[in-house]
Order: structure tokens, then C-alpha cells, then sequence
């Protein structure tokens, strides 16, 4: 007991005294608005999701979670054993914490809160398992074949889901949605980063995520001199702010996907923009960018 105690006592009077990084942490733990963190909430779509394609991404995790929380309730029905008591109760606690933010408006990064109750709860899953495989069944083939299936049923659909699979869209073609940047993405960013002196507007993960933001993150950034574009794509209206316009092809592709595109600016954005009164500074095979 000692020793936990005086790490955390160690552990935060570091975060206090010798990197000040305790102010994060205490703007972290505010939460943000969900408008904040909602990217599409103002964006209007003509697309009709289908109901496979709303389910089947979260199938994993809703599977996951109610079958975790019966080898909870089984730790802590076993009074005399501690150790299983208090790690079901720690296991919970990473479970409960972000629906407690949602249910108060806020949000503090849900998806990394679940990413660790995952792991804490893989082993009351285990337990569920093996408690249900092994309920009035004498045959031991018939367990090892039901945990064995199980194992391999949510296995398969966490690896399909939305959060884990970020480059194939067989099962999500309408929501799914890249989560990395291509290497042509990397040599426009670079020349942006690198030549830019006034305002950069692109998509919300490119540019104005405080997550993912190349520019802020890599190149050092002012969040001032950061827009999010997408808000135009979705209308077709581009401003003359002097900002630099960056266009990913990936990006307008999904846009177009979802129904979350101006129908004005097809087929052609680039054509759009150039007629728009927009001159164009940048130009390859993934992105280009425009002034004005």
C-alpha cells in the first residue's frame, strides 16, 4: 500500500512542481462541449445511412461491455476474495466515467476512456465466457468450442469496427473514415508548413483537430491561424479570407460518400474553386491549394 501511495504522491508533484503539465491535466478534466468535439453537427447530408451500417461497426463493443459487466457482477458477488472485489470495481469505474461526462454535456476523449476498460475488462469477459461454456455441460469439447467461437465472434468484429479499422470501409462505406495521411498528404503538408506565413483552412482532422492537427503538432502552428473548411465544402461557399485553401481528395471523397458535399461544387472542386476567383499555389496527386 505504501508503495502505490508514495509513487502517486511522487507522480503528481512532479506534474505540479517540475513539468507544470497539472494545469493540462485540470483543463482536460473541465471537459469539452460536445458541439466541440461533434465535427458534422451543423452539416447537412442527402445521404440515407443504412441500418447494417449503423450497427454493424458497434457490434463488438456492445457485445463486449454487457458481457464484461456479468464477470463483474461475479467478482463482486465473491465478498471474501478482495483482490477480484476491487479490481471489478476498477474495471467499472474506467467503464462509467465517460457516460457520466456524456450524461453532463461534456466530453474528455471517451475513446481513450474505452480504450482502457477494454483491457481491464478482458478478464471479467474471460470469465463470463467460462462461466457460460461451462454452465450444466459434463462434454469438455462443447466448452473449448463455445469459448474458442466466442473469442474469435468479438475478435473479429472489434477488429472491423469503425475506431480499429481505418482503412477498409467493406463494412462502413458511408461512415467509415481514413485515419492517416498519405505520403503525398505528407509532402503537401510539408510544403505548407514550411512556406505558410498567414491562415491555413482544410479539413477538421488535417488541420484544426487539436488531436491530428499536422500543422499545429508538426510545423508549430498558432491554433489562430487554423480554420476548419468543411463547413464551405458541405455549402459551397468559400470566403475570400486571405486564408490558404487545402483540399484533400480523400477528404472530398468521403464528403461525397456521406452526402455532406455541395452538389455546386461537383464533379469537379478544383474547377469549382478556380472559377470561385481562387488562384491556385499547390498541386499533386492527393491535394492542392488555393489563395485568395
Amino acid at each position: 500500500m505504501l508503495i502505490p501511495c508514495s509513487f502517486s504522491l511522487a507522480m503528481f508533484g512532479w506534474w505540479t512542481y517540475g513539468s507544470s503539465v497539472i494545469n493540462n491535466l485540470a483543463y482536460f478534466m473541465k471537459g469539452f462541449s460536445l458541439e466541440f468535439m461533434t465535427t458534422t453537427r451543423d452539416l447537412i447530408s442527402t445521404i440515407v445511412i443504412p441500418q447494417f451500417e449503423l450497427i454493424f461497426p458497434h457490434l463488438g463493443r456492445y457485445l463486449f461491455f454487457p458481457l464484461a459487466i456479468i464477470g463483474i457482477l461475479y467478482m463482486v458477488s465473491l465478498k471474501s476474495n478482495n483482490v477480484s472485489f476491487t479490481f471489478a470495481i476498477l474495471s467499472l469505474t474506467l467503464l462509467v466515467f465517460p457516460f457520466v461526462f456524456y450524461i453532463s454535456g461534456r466530453t474528455v476523449f471517451e475513446e481513450r476512456f474505452a480504450y482502457f476498460s477494454l483491457i481491464f475488462l478482458s478478464i471479467p469477459l474471460a470469465l463470463t465466457l467460462y462461466l457460460l461454456g461451462t454452465y450444466k455441460i459434463k462434454e469438455k469439447i462443447i466448452p473449448y468450442c463455445f469459448i474458442i467461437g466466442a473469442v474469435i465472434v468479438l475478435s473479429f468484429l472489434s477488429i472491423m469496427s469503425i475506431t480499429a479499422c481505418v482503412d477498409n470501409h467493406t463494412f462502413a462505406p458511408i461512415i467509415g473514415r481514413t485515419a492517416y495521411y498519405t505520403q503525398s498528404e505528407i509532402s503537401g503538408s510539408e510544403f505548407f508548413g514550411e512556406n505558410a506565413v498567414g491562415m491555413i483552412s482544410s479539413d477538421f482532422y488535417y488541420s484544426y483537430n487539436p488531436s491530428s492537427s499536422i500543422f499545429e503538432h508538426v510545423y508549430g502552428f498558432d491554433r489562430k491561424r487554423l480554420r476548419n473548411l468543411e463547413s464551405s465544402i458541405n455549402s459551397g461557399e468559400f470566403y475570400h479570407d486571405g486564408s490558404i485553401k487545402i483540399i484533400r481528395s480523400s477528404n472530398i471523397q468521403e464528403f461525397e460518400r456521406r452526402g455532406f458535399i455541395s452538389q455546386n461544387i461537383l464533379p469537379n472542386v478544383d474547377i469549382y474553386l478556380s472559377n470561385s476567383g481562387f488562384n491556385k499555389i499547390y498541386d499533386n496527386s492527393a491535394m492542392f491549394g488555393y489563395t485568395g
